[in-house]
Order: C-alpha cells, then sequence, then structure tokens
C-alpha cells in the first residue's frame, strides 16, 4: 500500500461541448477507479431500474456517435458500479464523463449506493474507500494501535498503525470485500517459528530462522520503520533480511 495524502475529493460541474468533455475526462475517467469487483464494500441498498435511470444519465446521444458511453451522476451520493468483474465508482454529481466501462450505458450494470466507511477488524481498521469519491478501487485506514497483517492469498500486506488512508494494492483489493484475512500483530513470536541461530554460532551468522509454521509469518522491528518480512513455511532454515528478527523485541502475525 502506498500512503495517500490528498482528500480525492472532485468538484467538477456539467459540460456543455465536447472539448469540456475531453478536458474532463482526464480528471474525471471515472470518478473511475479500476479493480476486481468486491461488493462487499456496498451498501444494502440496491438500485431499481427507476432510480438507476435518475441517478446515473445517458447523454451519449448529446455528442453525435463520438463515443460508446457519456453519462453522468445526478445523485448527492457516491455509487459503486459492478459490470461484470469490472468495479468502479461514480461521485456524487460528477458531471458529464465517460465511465470505466462503456456497459454502464448498456444498462448491464450493477448499481448499489456507496458507504462511507465499513469496519473491517474491529472499529479501528476500516475500509474508507466511499470517502473519495470513487477515485479508488480500495482504501483502507487503520487507526489501532497495533499494526495489522492483511493476506489476500499468497500476497500478505502489513499495514503499519495509525497509517493514515492506504491504498491498497492491485493484489489487496480484496481485503475491502472483506475476502482476505486480517490479524493483529503481537510481540509474541510463534512457537513454531523457530530462533536457529545458535546452531549455526561455528558458521558467524547473526540470525538464523526455521519456519516450520503452517502458513507465512510476518514480521516487524522497530528499527526497520515501516519494512516487513514474510517468512514461507518449509524453507528450512534461513537467514532472514535483518539480524533485527533475532535481536529486536519485533511484531509478529
Amino acid at each position: 500500500g502506498t500512503s495517500c495524502l490528498h482528500d480525492g475529493s472532485c468538484d467538477e460541474g456539467a459540460l456543455s461541448d465536447d472539448a469540456a468533455l475531453l478536458q474532463l475526462t482526464g480528471l474525471l475517467h471515472g470518478a473511475a477507479s479500476l479493480g476486481t469487483r468486491s461488493a462487499g464494500r456496498d451498501a444494502e441498498v440496491p438500485m431499481d431500474a427507476s432510480n438507476l435511470r435518475a441517478c446515473i444519465q445517458d447523454v451519449t446521444s448529446e455528442f453525435g456517435g463520438k463515443y460508446p458511453c457519456v453519462v453522468k451522476n445526478t445523485c448527492a451520493y457516491n455509487l459503486s458500479v459492478a459490470c461484470g468483474e469490472t468495479y468502479f465508482g461514480e461521485a456524487a454529481s460528477s458531471g458529464v464523463h465517460l465511465p470505466a466501462d462503456k456497459a454502464l450505458c448498456a444498462g448491464t450494470c450493477t448499481v448499489t449506493r456507496a458507504v462511507a466507511t465499513r469496519a473491517l477488524l474491529s472499529d479501528c481498521f476500516t475500509d474508507v474507500t466511499g470517502e473519495f469519491n470513487g477515485k479508488y478501487a480500495c482504501m483502507v485506514k487503520n487507526a489501532c494501535d497495533y499494526e495489522v497483517a492483511s493476506a489476500c492469498g499468497s500476497d500478505v500486506w502489513a499495514v503499519p498503525t495509525n497509517s493514515g488512508n492506504m491504498i491498497a494494492s492491485q493484489k489487496q483489493l480484496e481485503v475491502c470485500a472483506g475476502n482476505c484475512t486480517l490479524t493483529k500483530m503481537t510481540k509474541e513470536r510463534p512457537a513454531c517459528f523457530v530462533d536457529a541461530t545458535e546452531d549455526f554460532k561455528d558458521q558467524g551468522l547473526a540470525c538464523v530462522l526455521d519456519n516450520k509454521c503452517a502458513a507465512a509469518v510476518v514480521v516487524k522491528c522497530p528499527s526497520k520503520g515501516s519494512g516487513y518480512w514474510v517468512s514461507q513455511p518449509g524453507k528450512g532454515y534461513v537467514v532472514p533480511p535483518w539480524a533485527a528478527v533475532c535481536t529486536e523485541e519485533c511484531t509478529y502475525a
């Protein structure tokens, strides 16, 4: 994840000509952050056909066939759109723009009202994607007093304490859908994560570990800041990237 310092707000007005549309597309193209569909972030407020027509207006005909799909969201709240396996947002009162998927004009997409925040792990680790006017596919915030490890399949992300808003990588998009394993990182080293340094002291190695656990172990050490190491199981004796893993009070998940 990468820190996100801007607020993602969008304040473009309605446009009336082709030049303005093209200028807006680069900024607003959706209102459009593409990603894997993550419907778990959406409120359970399905939009029926009449509501959909009222919110997402298809104005393609106003541009003489120059574009396959031109829309505007006239509602005062953000929307989440799923077209097959493509997910993107539509910002509230977004004005005229080209959506991320032209299927939106074909009426084959599912539209729901976006939630501003949603708790993922206790009330302090939250999905805040809905606060950013549809600009991102997945944004999380860790306001907990502990680090959180997010495991989405084989990809692991250690989200630091009081992280502020963090953009999830492509491999971590499902964390916002509630489909990843979230674990509180603690200072207790797993018993199956064995420090074998003493067995190699004659070789002058500062730190040797053997991950005998059934799954990967995430390690963060104070001297390494936001850096973390993911130790995969079944690799036998391994020299970690930092000797600090054996000498400091690190945290584990």
